[in-house]
């Protein structure tokens, strides 16, 4: 089964090579597994990533488009691909909102402004009070909060909330 490339670009069987560079890198955006974690996403961007290279190369594309003229000729099956791109750009960058869950649009900036303090005491005492230089370590917890508060909030994996907050199966933001 020979499937169309030009209708999974979405380009006119004229296209030039940037219409096809320029329609590849748009529903590479949607569909690359950096981006989009589905199965689904995986397999129509293996396609998406075939067509582009059938068509981009001008031998390949000559040879492709006597394939799809003698399978047309031959009446043989050719596998349209129709999808709604429009629900992969919804899916794709749902996954990239930072906070989804309740507790965890709470817990970031407590746990920012705790570590902030935890780090802003012993670093203030040693610039100001003239405390000595160990002191650096006690701010070290602190600043590790922060960053552990600035990932979570990014949408990457937070320890802290690993352990006080119960994954819903419905959030979306790794934990």
């Amino acid at each position: 089964m020979l499937y169309n490339y030009y209708q999974i670009l979405e380009v006119s069987h004229s296209a030039t090579a940037e219409e096809i560079k320029r329609a590849y890198r748009e529903k590479a955006k949607l569909l690359h597994p950096d981006v989009n974690k589905t199965n689904e996403a995986h397999e129509i961007f293996t396609l998406v990533t075939e067509a582009h290279e059938t068509l981009s190369h001008t031998n390949k594309r000559v040879m492709y488009d006597l394939k799809l003229k003698n399978a047309t000729a031959q009446k043989q099956t050719i596998r349209n691909f129709h999808y709604d791109w429009e629900s992969f750009r919804k899916a794709g960058f749902a996954k990239k909102t930072p906070i989804q869950n309740v507790k965890a649009q709470i817990l970031f900036p407590l746990q920012m402004f705790v570590g902030f303090l935890a780090a802003l005491i012993p670093l203030t005492g040693i610039f100001m009070f003239d405390w000595e230089g160990d002191y650096f370590f006690y701010a070290l917890p602190g600043i590790w909060l922060v960053y552990d508060a600035w990932k979570g909030i990014m949408g990457k994996k937070s320890r802290v909330a690993k352990f006080l907050i119960r994954r819903d199966p419905n959030d979306r933001m790794p934990i």
